[in-house]
């Protein structure tokens, strides 16, 4: 999801009947403000998931699904408020996605200290399996955005080291990402 990729989400859950791609695909389909169809994977999620966690852990995890939705729809004041009330069993895969949503309401502090956390989840928890939100690319998206912290406190210096660690992962690379233009342009207003 952090690719802004719905769509791929839903064809790539498609293909597999485990839990949690039901959860994965009512997450997109929210994204794409598909309500009905989220609802139904969400009911699918409750008839696979309830004998394994049982119906309370179930609904915390439909909770967690949701959040991640208002994340990736842009909803972040619904974020900010949202990952209060989150399960603790889910805390630590959610910290890029409040580090996003206070990082566009105006509080780096907060968003800052989310950032390290991903981070530090992504040293943690290594080649692990874990899917949200510690993987990869939101680890690495982690480091772009602590770059625009940086810039915006006016830590000039600190935030050109963060750039430049963000885009040696894409030295030769032909991902689409807005960030990896945006940390060029950054890079040239900077330097």
């Amino acid at each position: 999801m952090a690719q802004g990729n719905p769509q791929a989400i839903l064809e790539l859950a498609g293909r597999h009947a485990v839990p949690g791609a039901a959860g994965l695909r009512a997450l997109a389909d929210l994204v794409l403000k598909k309500d009905a169809a989220a609802e139904k994977e969400f009911a699918t999620l409750r008839v696979l998931l309830s004998p394994l966690v049982g119906d309370y852990m179930v609904e915390r995890t439909i909770e967690f699904y949701r959040f991640l939705a208002a994340a990736y729809s842009g909803k972040w004041q619904q974020v900010t408020v949202d990952g209060t009330k989150i399960h603790p069993n889910f805390r630590h895969q959610m910290d890029y996605e409040m580090a996003g949503a206070f990082l566009e309401t105006g509080n780096f502090t907060v968003a800052e200290r989310h950032l390290q956390m991903t981070l530090k989840a992504a040293r943690y928890w290594g080649n692990s399996f874990e899917i949200a939100s510690n993987d990869l690319l939101c680890s690495i998206l982690a480091e772009f955005y602590q770059g625009r912290i940086l810039e915006q406190s006016g830590k000039k210096g600190e935030a050109i080291n963060a750039y430049q660690e963000f885009l040696c992962h894409f030295g030769n690379s032909t991902a689409k990402l807005p960030q990896i233009a945006e940390a060029r342009g950054a890079l040239k207003r900077l330097m």
